[in-house]
């Protein structure tokens, strides 16, 4: 194939020397071979940097640059920066990438001219590939509200590792991660998606997502929730600005999202009775502040959701995180029954 775009591979690395070589020698297998891969090492205090430094002397498309630990989004701002490709994909040095990822991405740009790629993944658990029961839409060639609204219903997560697009969009509309803040990825796949003229999404699992229970998006953190907040603040100004038909939907996507923080706050899932710190108290009380809030000023969003206003109602008769432990345990017991 032609192999004319160039594409630039941005890994933030931080003390992943257990996953590093393996991501790594991922990226080298693509069967697609115009590409730089730019190591951007958050101050890893592991061995990390060694394995990076490995790569760099034996393939000249991979660099490495050094920085003082600052975070994720930094470093991947940085290596946004630094990129000199036509095209842009984020790889956590934690997962890896099919061989052809960038080759079946790439047939799908030109054939389709799109602006965006969007495909699906595989999680894994120390290595091994799970069938997460989770399929992403193979919807194909789409317009941008059309992506947004699949975004917004919940029919695909904002992730930035598994999108593929041009650096002009990064460039040009000025898309950065924001500093500071969990989350990143959702406070920026929807300028992404706006930025492009047509989005493909596909079905195909070309990106190995390791899931890890010591990863930042598991652990529980008491800014988690302003951050979720602030984030959807920003995405519900710039849908009524721009795609004011789907703003209905930002709703019911923020209610879910402030119950799975609290599924993790107060771990639901596997703890049962419930005790809250003063910290986790305050939490809680704050969640159910603003998902009132929400609940006020959107009430024909909430009618047409009734589901959410059963989850509110619930959650304030302290019943939901009873729910969510039977839940959990139910599926736990039957999943060894048909073992």
């Amino acid at each position: 194939m032609n192999e004319d775009k160039k594409v630039s591979i941005i890994v933030p690395v931080y003390n992943t020397e257990a996953y590093i070589e393996s991501c790594l020698d991922s990226i080298k297998k693509q069967t697609y071979k115009n590409f730089e891969v730019l190591l951007i090492n958050d101050g890893s205090t592991d061995n990390s940097k060694k394995i990076c430094e490995m790569f760099v002397h034996n393939d000249d498309r991979f660099k490495l640059f050094n920085q003082v630990n600052c975070g994720l989004s930094k470093s991947r701002n940085n290596g946004i920066k630094k990129s000199k490709g036509d095209l842009i994909l984020f790889v956590d040095a934690d997962d890896q990438i099919s061989a052809n990822l960038l080759e079946k991405s790439i047939t799908i740009l030109n054939e389709y001219e799109v602006d965006t790629v969007i495909f699906s993944y595989s999680m894994m658990i120390n290595g091994k590939q799970k069938n997460s029961g989770f399929k992403d839409p193979n919807l194909g060639s789409i317009s941008a509200e059309k992506a947004l609204a699949e975004l917004f219903s919940g029919h695909f997560g904002s992730y930035s590792w598994k999108i593929l697009t041009y650096r002009k969009i990064y460039i040009d509309y000025d898309i950065y991660f924001p500093n500071n803040r969990h989350y990143e990825d959702i406070a920026t796949t929807y300028r992404i998606i706006a930025a492009s003229k047509m989005i493909y999404l596909t079905s195909q699992q070309l990106y190995y997502y390791e899931q890890r229970n010591n990863s930042i998006t598991h652990i529980h953190d008491d800014n988690d929730l302003d951050d979720m907040i602030k984030t959807f603040s920003e995405i519900r100004i710039f849908i009524k600005n721009q795609f004011p038909g789907i703003e209905y939907l930002i709703t019911k996507l923020e209610f879910n999202m402030i119950f799975m923080l609290l599924i993790r706050m107060g771990n639901w899932k596997d703890k049962f009775p419930i005790r809250y710190s003063k910290a986790q108290k305050k939490y809680l009380i704050s969640a159910i502040k603003h998902l009132d809030k929400i609940s006020k000023y959107f009430k024909q969003d909430i009618h047409q959701n009734r589901s959410l206003h059963l989850k509110l109602v619930l959650l304030k008769l302290k019943i939901f995180p009873v729910l969510i432990f039977v839940k959990n345990h139910a599926q736990v017991t039957s999943r060894r029954i048909k073992k």
